[in-house]
């Protein structure tokens, strides 16, 4: 059995932010593999890996989303 992933880990994993993974699960794509009896969740990596997939195939049917969202991020890194 595969070890489950933290909210950290999973962002390490899928070159995002701790925040981003949240949004990920708030939004319904990526899925939770359960929470720790404190409330923290918990991930399996091939989950992650399939809302990268996923991720990637939304983008590329629509081009001009993932252009706009490109220049965002570029403008973002630049300080603009």
């Amino acid at each position: 059995m595969n070890p489950l992933l933290t909210t950290a880990e999973a962002a390490v994993l899928a070159g995002v932010t701790a925040e981003t993974v949240r949004k990920w699960v708030a939004s319904g794509a990526l899925v939770l593999a359960g929470r720790t009896p404190g409330g923290h969740m918990r991930f399996r990596a091939e989950d992650v890996q399939t809302a990268l997939v996923r991720g990637a195939e939304a983008r590329r049917a629509e081009p001009g989303v993932a252009l706009a969202l490109a220049r965002l991020r570029a403008r973002r890194r630049a300080g603009a």
